[in-house]
C-alpha cells in the first residue's frame, strides 16, 4: 500500500471580477483587500434587527478601482 500526501489548497475568488488564485494558505493573498462596510438592518420602526454588514474580497485591480470610486464619490461632498 502506498501513501500519497495531498497538500491542502485554498481558492481565493475576487468578488469583483471573479479572478481565482490558488494558494497553500487561507490568509488573504498579497495585495488583495478585504472590503467591509459595517452596518445594521432596520425594521419599519427604526430598530436595528439584523447585521447588514457587507464583506467582499477584492483582487489588487478591483480594490484599486473601488478606492478610486470611493475617493471620486466623496471628493468635495464633505464641507
Amino acid at each position: 500500500m502506498a501513501t500519497r500526501e495531498i497538500p491542502a489548497t485554498y481558492q481565493h475568488v475576487c468578488d469583483g471580477c471573479g479572478t481565482t488564485l490558488v494558494a497553500a494558505s487561507n490568509s488573504r493573498p498579497r495585495h488583495w483587500s478585504n472590503l467591509t462596510l459595517a452596518r445594521d438592518q432596520y425594521d419599519f420602526q427604526g430598530a436595528a434587527v439584523a447585521d447588514g454588514t457587507i464583506r467582499r474580497l477584492l483582487c489588487d485591480k478591483c480594490s484599486g478601482e473601488v478606492i478610486d470610486a470611493v475617493n471620486a464619490a466623496l471628493k468635495g461632498r464633505a464641507k
